[in-house]
């Protein structure tokens, strides 16, 4: 049995144990939340502890803030963008979209009338408005980017507003999924707002969505409940709150859904077979989500000194078996993934050539690079530099961590020291955001849309926001950027086809796999349909109910 393959084991023995401990704790303090009796609570064994509320500032993804802050749009379970405080979307068709004389785009949108923050002033144009005044003086923003193609706005009454953007983009329909109070933050400026703890941590945290902010216990849970003056109806929403507790270890959350503790939760794909819980389902949501080791080429705070040249990028991607990482470490449930654009997508391309696994030919490119063992020590070195770098990894999240280690034996092998590193989610988004680690194993939720630009462009502050590695290659940039601006689906694809390729090359992301999400559902629990899309499941919670 390979080294890799016997840590991997001691780690899942090691949080099964945790696990059990853990699970028990947070049974009990869900427990201590339920005593109202015949309130329908619904219980969320949640991955991760949210850094904060504010949902364009926050990296946890949307899941519990878009139950409170909506957004003029959503994505629902058939992978389509939906409107939730706009009346519809704005197109061609329907009048929306105007082409103006310059070559410029005016977007009009008509909002619901009569929508309510949760403290009783009405939502207008003015918020939508302070929204995107926000978003282009925040950079802090994970998909300001796409903002910046806005380049005029106007308040045509209390409830219009039009954009004019410098051109027309694919991506249009699916950016404001959610939307900031300007009665609440408006005597702040952009940068105290991004820093405003009573919004940000509660208990200014307010929006229009169908539950309100009502308590949260840092380590533990969070807890929100249900409002009674929503939009939609007073019919609406069905369930009384939600209790999200905090699970981040996956041994645990498994564990502490196998005890009946919790209505849904997500689990692994190598638990499923081993989930028989009754009253309980396990449902597979086809997703968008591609894993991958990135590479920190930043002159800030990443390795252009070891991660620089592409032949050593490429060195380490022929390094890694990705067939044993999916076969033996997940157990054949996962594909492998050569591109961001997962196979759910018309835009995939599936005839990439990618660096395969090849010891061989890693040493051979290594060696070229100049890199080799000089003094005898088993590590490589050149100029006086050891190739030696650190994993950052997130605490609890056993399957990226066993990848890592994974990788960190394969390099070992070749003379390149792995280090490992771990940060509670917080401080680990607080790291990468601002480029201050080597090398991470990720995970993206790709959105709806398959533009790539928001997470490869170079970084220029209009472009790229999502771009933490540093990596910068022109003839993408123009190919991406084109892409966003092309309707035309099979000149579009040719566009994608040849921008994935050049990703593939450069390897500044080496992709590892996409999978599905496994989702553990209460029997009880009516009108779930879940999304795989990165604005999450939670799309039509307002209408789910406990029987």
């Amino acid at each position: 049995m390979k080294t890799w393959k016997i840590a991997f084991t001691t780690v899942l023995l090691l949080t099964c144990v945790f696990g059990m401990v853990f699970a028990g704790g947070q049974k009990d303090a869900g427990a201590a939340q339920s005593a109202d009796g015949g309130k329908k609570i619904l219980y969320i064994a949640y991955d991760r502890e949210l850094d904060l509320f504010n949902p364009f500032t926050s990296q946890m993804l949307c899941d519990l803030q878009h139950n409170v802050s909506e957004g003029l749009i959503i994505t629902n379970d058939k992978n389509e963008f939906i409107p939730v405080l706009a009346k519809e979307i704005p197109t061609f068709e329907n009048g929306g979209v105007v082409k103006n004389a310059d070559g410029t785009y005016d977007m009009t949108w008509h909002l619901h009338e009569g929508v309510m923050w949760h403290d009783g002033v009405e939502f207008t144009a003015e918020d939508v408005q302070f929204t995107l005044d926000f978003v282009h003086n925040t950079p802090q923003v994970y998909n300001q980017s796409e903002y910046n193609k806005i380049i005029k706005s106007e308040v045509i009454d209390k409830y219009t507003i039009k954009f004019t953007w410098d051109d027309l983009y694919t991506f249009y329909p699916g950016i404001f999924e959610a939307m900031l109070p300007k009665h609440v933050l408006g005597h702040l400026s952009w940068e105290e707002i991004a820093r405003y703890e009573p919004y940000n941590r509660g208990p200014e945290f307010i929006g229009t969505g169908p539950f309100m902010f009502k308590e949260w216990k840092s380590g533990e849970y969070i807890r929100i409940v249900r409002n009674p003056n929503y939009w939609r109806g007073p019919q609406y929403p069905l369930i009384d709150e939600m209790v999200w507790q905090f699970i981040p270890d996956q041994t645990a959350r498994f564990n502490a859904m196998k005890s009946g503790a919790y209505h849904i939760g997500q689990i692994e794909a190598t638990q499923v077979k081993n989930f028989n819980t009754k009253g309980l389902h396990v449902e597979m949501i086809p997703s968008n989500v591609f894993y991958h080791i990135d590479l920190n080429v930043t002159k800030e705070g990443g390795r252009p000194e070891l991660f620089s040249d592409v032949r050593v990028r490429r060195a380490l991607y022929s390094a890694i078996d990705r067939k044993a990482i999916v076969d033996q470490l997940l157990e054949g449930t996962v594909q492998i993934a050569n591109s961001p654009i997962p196979p759910t997508s018309a835009y995939h391309n599936p005839n990439i050539k990618a660096a395969q696994y090849n010891p061989e030919e890693a040493k051979r490119l290594l060696a070229e690079a100049g890199w080799r063992d000089t003094n005898g020590d088993g590590i490589l070195d050149k100029d006086g530099v050891k190739f030696s770098f650190t994993f950052m990894n997130r605490s609890g999240r056993a399957d990226r961590i066993a990848i890592a280690q994974v990788v960190q034996a394969q390099l070992k092998a070749l003379g390149i020291e792995v280090l490992m590193k771990e940060y509670e989610a917080a401080a680990w988004s607080e790291r990468w955001r601002n480029s201050q680690w080597d090398a991470q194993v990720g995970g993206w939720f790709m959105s709806s849309d398959a533009s790539l630009t928001n997470y490869y462009h170079t970084r220029d502050g209009k472009n790229g926001s999502n771009n933490f590695t540093g990596m910068g290659n022109p003839e993408l940039d123009q190919l991406m950027l084109k892409a966003d601006k092309t309707l035309d689906f099979n000149e579009r694809k040719a566009l994608l086809d040849r921008a994935q390729q050049i990703l593939a090359d450069e390897v500044v992301s080496m992709y590892l796999y996409y999978r599905d999400s496994p989702w553990v559902v209460s029997d009880s629990l009516v009108n779930f349909r879940g999304s795989g899309t990165n604005l999450g499941n939670w799309w039509n919670a307002y209408e789910w109910d406990l029987k």
